[in-house]
This record gives structure tokens, C-alpha cells and sequence, in this order.
């Protein structure tokens, strides 16, 4: 069961930010939330973690994160740790441990979203043959927690937590995101 929030449609924002986005690329990325349901997503809470499966198609350190965020409490309340992970051995759920962890407050104000981004360490190698997760928690209570917005077209692969247990993903609509790298040099002998 997952905890949604909804909104009809309006405009989007982005946070203001201070990254240094001249040496890297956008890695992987879906559309801004919206469409024709409006703004709605799963609440990023104690009782429910959420996370987004994606791969790059080559050989990257991670920059940038950036997730589209609404906000049921009030304006830099709700804090969220995002996360980088491997996937479980079977690649429906977000494996154990962090590769990452980026620590973030939701600034969104109410249910505008907003593209909250987390600037990583750079040194967190993303490599194509893998497949990854981003992760939002948070302790939070639900009904005053951030909310991690579906992107307005297209599908992926993402999955919550319920009752604290990760459940097997699916294919679907999936929260809103952005992953930035920097590209690594080819090695001369492959």
C-alpha cells in the first residue's frame, strides 16, 4: 500500500542552485511531474521509503542528484536522506547499504513541486553494466512529509517500503528525477 498525495496542475519550480554543472552530464532523467492526473506522488515518510531503478549508458562518477519534491509541512521541515544504492540480488528492490548518502530538507512550498538537488562527493563510480537506485527516506511523519512527484510521461521501474520491508518493484509510472556525471576517460585498453 503506498501513501499518495495529489494536486491538480500548475506550474513547477526549481530550486536555486550552486553546482558547478560545466563538467558534468545528464545521465538519467525523466519528465518534469504533471500530466493529464496532475501533481501526485508517494509520501516520503517514516512508515514509507521510496526508490527509482535506473543504469547509465557509460562509465560516470555521480555529480548531481535532483528529485521533484512537493511538500505537506511547512517549507524546510521535512528533512529526507536521498540516496545512492545497488540493487538487491534480484534487482526488484534497492539493495543494503548506501553506495552514497545525501542528507536534504524539502523547500517546495506546499504542492508546487520543486527539482530539490543534492550535489555528491564525485568520486562514486556509475558504471553501465549496472543497474542502480535512488532512494528517498525520511523520518518524517507522514501527512506533514515531503512528497516525491510522478513524472508526467513515460514508465521505469521504482518500488516502496511497507511496514518497513522493501516490496518487489514494477514497471510503471515512477517518480520524477535527474542524475548528473561526470564523464571518465575511455580506457585505451578495452
Amino acid at each position: 500500500m503506498r501513501q499518495i498525495t495529489t494536486k491538480s496542475p500548475g506550474t513547477c519550480g526549481e530550486t536555486v542552485s550552486h553546482f558547478d554543472t560545466s563538467e558534468t552530464d545528464l545521465v538519467f532523467s525523466t519528465a518534469p511531474p504533471g500530466g493529464i492526473f496532475g501533481y501526485y506522488g508517494p509520501d516520503v515518510c517514516f512508515s514509507q521509503s521510496v526508490a527509482v531503478r535506473f543504469k547509465v549508458k557509460a562509465k560516470v562518477t555521480l555529480s548531481k542528484i535532483g528529485i521533484w519534491l512537493m511538500n505537506n509541512g511547512e517549507p524546510g521541515v521535512p528533512k529526507i536522506v536521498i540516496s545512492l544504492r545497488e540493487g538487491s540480488a534480484d534487482d526488484a528492490t534497492p539493495g543494503e547499504g548506501a553506495i552514497e548518502e545525501l542528507p536534504t530538507v524539502v523547500s517546495a512550498v506546499g504542492w508546487q513541486p520543486n527539482l530539490e538537488l543534492v550535489g555528491a562527493t564525485g568520486t562514486k563510480v556509475l558504471r553501465p553494466e549496472k543497474k542502480y537506485w535512488i532512494v528517498a527516506e525520511s523520518k518524517t511523519p507522514c501527512g506533514e512529509s515531503g512528497v516525491w512527484t510522478i513524472a508526467s510521461e513515460g514508465i521505469g521501474f521504482s518500488s516502496n517500503t511497507w511496514l518497513g520491508e522493501w516490496q518487489p518493484g514494477g514497471e510503471g509510472a515512477i517518480p520524477a528525477l535527474k542524475v548528473w556525471g561526470s564523464p571518465l576517460p575511455k580506457d585505451p585498453f578495452q
